[in-house]
């Protein structure tokens, strides 16, 4: 059974490997491993700057750690699960790429898309992984989309933003890779 509650997320600690994710976290119905330095917000404060509500916006992770309510620099990854229910369901991915594509170009001024791929996860599920930039002014910003999808439209889509996310690149890469259907494993 899946589950779009962050608030599920399995707590098990891991013995694998050298340096061993501080805990399994569980969203959308994907499992990532949470780096143990990584700070959490709760979905209220990750949700206060999007208005728009196409999936359900459930938590935030800080990979620089947090400070109470927010990132300690300012970058964080953002997670929206769908449940996969009737106008709650993420379009294929390469549905998907496309639909960002025209509304970032539409919504965004001097956006300028970046690389975008459909990687393998941890047991080989595939996800979109999409960046971009666009300005304000003089400054560049930077955001990222990682959409994973399981066949009956649910899933989840983390957005990694902030003014320092290309100080986190490989980090939030490796985080991202670690996703896998806890389904599949069992």
């Amino acid at each position: 059974m899946r589950t779009d509650a962050f608030a599920n997320a399995a707590g098990r600690l891991t013995g694998k490997g050298a340096t061993p994710p501080a805990e399994q976290l569980v969203v959308g119905g994907v499992e990532f491993g949470l780096p143990a330095a990584w700070g959490r917000l709760g979905a209220t404060a990750a949700s206060a700057s999007h208005t728009e509500r196409i999936g359900t916006i459930v938590s935030a992770l800080c990979p620089a750690g947090g400070a109470g309510s927010a990132c300690v620099d300012g970058t964080q990854v953002t997670f929206i699960a769908y449940s996969g229910k009737a106008g709650h369901a993420l379009p294929v991915l390469n549905v998907f790429e496309g639909q960002l594509d025209a509304k970032l170009t539409r919504e965004f001024s001097g956006f300028v898309k970046g690389e975008t791929k459909m990687r393998p996860g941890a047991d080989g599920i595939r996800y979109l992984d999409y960046s971009f930039t666009w300005t304000q002014g003089r400054a560049v910003h930077h955001q990222r989309f990682a959409v994973y999808r399981h066949g009956d439209g649910s899933g989840v889509v983390a957005i990694a933003t902030g003014a320092r996310l290309q100080a986190h690149a490989k980090a939030i890469s490796e985080f991202l890779a670690t996703a896998h259907d806890p389904a599949s494993s069992e």
